[in-house]
């Protein structure tokens, strides 16, 4: 069958050979699992469906029925009887057109070294077996020994015994007595040992004055009541009208107010419960935090992106922002960053820089570079200036 035979030569010395089959590639460059290892590339085609490509920095000669010229294209299709020579640096690589045959493998010779050992193992085995029945000692047949007779082995069910009497229930017995004049005692009454405790416990809380009736009305006296709702201050602490207006028309985040009852969980400071007050406590002049987006100029969005998209993605991202300012700010002090970033087709921040506010504008310029906007894939880039107030 036709193949296309690549031979790589390092001068007299044979580098590798390849036989290509239809539709198989030859490579070359400097990424891993490649044919050979060149500097030209980092993936180079040389030969592809018979096609042999020329990289650049590279010449070329091909030889036709003994006649040498050199190739004036970057490609050529290999045809029969044709060789290409290819010269990159030291390294010289020839390919051609060749017609490879199908080699038969050699049988392998049969063994029979096995099959005569088997066959001897058998027949020894069959030796040992039949001299073994020849030979073997007659035994006297065992006695036979008288079989017991069966024994039928009959259950017979007996009858369950008699409940023992219960002492509380039996009337006591007339006795003799030294006064025959006197009175038999009376009988002992049948009563549950759970309702005779309950009776007691009820005839002795009447004694200690606890119940005013005979009956068993003016038990829940013994149960003290109280009002457990009134005892808890429990009521909404967030409230719409005080949250102020923010960029794109809702209510300004506000990580200071969280809308979830007197006993909010969530919060942005410091310490454990610093931005939160419990009914009763001593109200304390502590400062939260804000950001709040064009608060000055500029506040301009030019580009697929509107502005107020790029408002509400830096808005999900404010509690980092707020991080810089807790961080990188004096506690109560104000300040303004001003923002001029790209955003690409694929949501990404390009070119972005951060003005003003001291050490706060590069931390709020590494949030901004982590922050991924959405994409608009086939529109130009959306240039960005932004400015984000503190206080």
């Amino acid at each position: 069958m036709d193949a296309v035979e690549v031979v790589a030569r390092l001068g007299s010395t044979t580098l590798s050979i390849r036989y290509l089959g239809v539709g198989e590639t030859y490579r070359i460059g400097t990424a891993p699992g490649l044919d050979l290892a060149l500097r030209v590339a980092t993936s180079f085609p040389l030969v592809e469906r018979g096609v042999v490509r020329i990289p650049a920095g590279a010449t070329a000669t091909v030889f036709d029925a003994g006649l040498a010229s050199p190739l004036a294209g970057r490609e050529l299709w290999l045809a029969a009887r044709v060789r290409v020579e290819v010269q990159i640096g030291l390294v010289s690589i020839t390919i051609a057109r060749v017609r490879t045959s199908a080699m038969p493998l050699p049988r392998v010779p049969l063994e029979a070294r096995p099959y005569l050992y088997a066959t001897a193992s058998l027949g020894a085995h069959l030796l040992v077996w039949a001299l073994a029945i020849t030979f073997a000692p007659q035994l006297e047949p065992a006695e036979k020994l008288p079989v017991p007779p069966r024994v039928r082995v009959t259950h017979v069910p007996q009858a369950p015994p008699e409940p023992k009497p219960d002492p509380t229930m039996i009337p006591a017995v007339a006795t003799a007595s030294a006064d025959p004049t006197a009175a038999p005692p009376p009988a002992a009454p049948s009563e549950n040992p759970q309702v005779a405790r309950r009776r007691r416990a009820v005839s002795e809380a009447r004694e200690a004055g606890m119940l005013g009736s005979d009956g068993l009305d003016d038990m829940p006296i013994l149960v003290r009541r109280t009002d457990v709702e009134g005892a808890f201050e429990v009521g909404q602490t967030y409230h719409e009208e005080d949250a102020d207006p923010g960029f794109a028309g809702g209510p300004r985040w506000n990580p200071g107010t969280i809308a979830a009852g007197a006993y909010a969980t969530v919060s942005e400071g410091r310490g454990a419960g610093e931005d939160y007050d419990l009914p009763g406590a001593v109200a304390e002049d502590r400062h939260v935090p804000v950001v709040e987006m064009c608060t000055g100029r500029p506040c301009v969005a030019d580009g697929p992106i509107s502005r107020a998209v790029i408002a509400n993605t830096l808005e999900d991202h404010a509690l980092a922002l707020l991080r810089c300012y807790r961080h990188k700010a004096e506690p109560r002090s104000r300040g303004t960053v001003t923002l001029d970033f790209e955003i690409d087709r694929n949501g990404e921040v390009l070119r972005a820089s951060a003005h003003g506010f001291g050490e706060v504008a590069p931390c709020v310029l590494t949030v901004l570079e982590s922050i991924d906007f959405p994409i608009a894939p086939g529109e130009p880039q959306t240039t960005v200036q932004f400015s984000l107030g503190f206080r």
